[in-house]
């Protein structure tokens, strides 16, 4: 896989919307059942918890997290990871036993990011043994290698505070004089759910080059798994079946050295990768179109467009400035740093011209490469007209937001030229499902009683994943139920007559929910209320928003269907501004 680094002009959001004919038609009006509160929030589904591997001791798993092997001075890039709760999540880890205690009295410069990633170079050398005082360092790892643990504090997007889970992660450190797999087990996944980890080595000469050597179990082929694994050793999509799949992967250094496994034993590194069920879809980011075009004959020709909806609004201190980005589609792979107005341009070596920019207020990300060759990388030779071929996708952004999704790409071929589509409502499908958050705003008003509550306009986005429908969007609607907040349901009923293409609901001027509308063709949709109290959501009403700043908005969104259900779950950080609540942050 190469290495590219991009940039182009921004979309705005309702470019996007135009694009994906964000257009509905309500049906007449119909009233609003009983609203029925059930014993649970958005959230609630799973526990929130982490999702990486235990350390084990005396071959005893511990409550305490493996990151892998370290080696001195080496530059590294380890993923934490967590399910359940509701996304976005923010890893912090601050006090005596945080990251920065571990590393400050090494010349380590390893840091965790708001999204989970540790990334950095490991120190020269760890402070000897007898030097550290048990119980009041992080230096220590659990078994008693000299390496860094440090505690993690996990948060949800649970309305105000949301939950937070603590947790200690070991970095065991090593020497490097041998060239070999530095994990020996991947965090679990789940179907539909955002899955990223990196699987790196160490003791290699020069550039090291990560391939899979055989794929078993529960699916044979990355594609079937939904999953992309990078030359880098980094593993990224949307699992699509459960169960558990035996993976082992084959690393080569410049020198044609075979690495390791992690035990020194034998060549090659076999991964275990448990897939558990998942009920929820919820998605960090959502594709609105991507194009692949080349010659498999011509070097220097091929192109690449791509734009989507990330949500980097998951962070409330994150700076566009000087943020690394990073995306992988395939093969086809780039990391640049953005300027401050969130662009970065380039012109490699071989004259492909790359270039990416995204929006801060809005999470709107474009890619453009040009005069690139993937033909090889994305396997081109093997397209055939028609058909479909599966890819996953992946972007890391900075602090903010590192997430994953695979589609289904439509496939057209005319000699030795080749044409991958995706667009969202017309090309191609998103294999994994989507639900986001893309616009939120809220108004203070009065509620019935007088006191203060807010008025509510949401925009969103709800793909049904594969196996849930024959089309991007959701068919056959017959309720839905909306939940806001903490406290918030309504059950809806569809109207008739639009089931078919989706769902469309009015209230009566009393409801609660006013209108909900969702496109069964792109899976766009929208919804409004009646002001609601605070006791009714469990959010601050936007009158208080200088004093409780900035806050998570969660939504729910049950759907019934004819043969399935689909259930999506999301939230986006809202800012209050003069009596408004609005999910673009106020110019300071």
């Amino acid at each position: 896989m190469r290495s590219l680094v991009c940039c182009s002009r921004t979309l705005t959001l309702s470019m996007v919307f135009a694009m994906a004919g964000f257009c509905f038609a309500l049906a007449t009006a119909s009233r609003e059942t009983t609203v029925s509160v059930e014993d649970r929030g958005v959230g609630t589904f799973l526990p929130l918890r982490y999702t990486n591997p235990n350390v084990f001791v005396n071959g005893v798993a511990s409550a305490e997290f493996d990151l892998g092997d370290v080696a001195a001075t080496q530059i590294i890039t380890r993923y934490i990871s967590a399910e359940g709760g509701l996304k976005p999540y923010r890893f912090t880890s601050s006090g005596t036993q945080s990251l920065d205690a571990a590393v400050g009295a090494t010349d380590s410069t390893l840091t965790l990011g708001l999204s989970g990633v540790v990334s950095g170079r490991m120190s020269s050398r760890i402070p000897s043994v007898p030097l550290i005082m048990l119980g009041s360092s992080s230096y220590l790892t659990t078994p008693g290698t000299p390496g860094f643990r440090f505690k993690v504090s996990l948060q949800d997007a649970k309305g105000t505070a949301g939950d937070v889970v603590n947790g200690f992660f070991n970095l065991f450190f090593v020497t490097a004089d041998k060239f070999k797999f530095c994990i020996d087990a991947l965090p679990t996944g789940r179907v539909q759910d955002s899955y990223m980890t990196k699987v790196e080595t160490m003791g290699g000469a020069g550039a090291v080059t990560v391939s899979v050597a055989s794929i078993s179990g529960a699916a044979t082929t990355l594609k079937d798994l939904g999953l992309s694994i990078g030359s880098d050793g980094t593993i990224y999509g949307k699992p699509l079946v459960t169960g558990t799949v035996t993976i082992v992967l084959h690393a080569v250094d410049s020198k044609n050295n075979v690495a390791l496994n992690r035990a020194r034993t034998a060549a090659d590194q076999s991964l275990t990768l448990v897939i558990n069920p998942n009920t929820i879809t919820s998605s960090d980011m959502v594709t609105t179109s991507c194009s692949v075009t080349g010659d498999t004959a011509k070097q220097g020709n091929d192109r690449l467009r791509y734009s989507g909806i990330v949500n980097v609004l998951g962070q409330d201190n994150f700076a566009i400035a000087n943020s690394v980005v990073t995306f992988h589609l395939g093969g086809i792979s780039f990391t640049g740093t953005l300027d401050k107005k969130g662009s970065f341009k380039a012109t490699l070596a071989d004259l492909s011209v790359v270039s990416a920019k995204i929006n801060a207020s809005s999470g709107m990300f474009s890619i453009s490469i040009t005069k690139g060759t993937f033909s090889k990388v994305l396997n081109a030779t093997t397209f055939k007209n028609g058909d479909k071929t599966r890819e996953a996708l992946a972007v890391v952004v900075g602090d903010a937001v590192g997430t994953a999704e695979v589609l289904d790409f439509a496939t057209k071929v005319n000699g030795t030229k080749y044409a991958l589509n995706y667009r969202l409502g017309s090309q191609g499908s998103n294999a994994g499902g989507a639900f986001q958050l893309v616009k939120v705003q809220g108004k203070d008003q009065t509620g019935a009683n007088g006191a203060a509550a807010d008025k509510w306009n949401v925009k969103f986005i709800a793909l049904a994943p594969v196996g849930l429908g024959t089309t991007q969007g959701t068919t056959n609607v017959t309720t839905a139920q909306l939940r806001i907040g903490t406290n918030f349901i309504s059950k809806l009923p569809a109207s008739g007559r639009n089931a078919a293409r989706g769902f469309s609901f009015r209230g009566s001027s009393g409801s609660l929910v006013r209108s909900l509308t969702l496109s069964s063709k792109n899976g766009v949709g929208s919804f409004s209320t009646a002001a609601l109290a605070p006791s009714q959501t469990g959010l601050q009403p936007a009158s208080q928003s200088p004093r409780f700043g900035n806050i998570f908005f969660p939504v729910g969104l049950d759907l019934t269907r004819s043969g399935t259900t689909f259930t999506g779950e999301h939230a986006r950080r809202i800012f209050g501004v003069r009596n408004v609540y609005n999910d673009v942050p106020p110019k300071r």
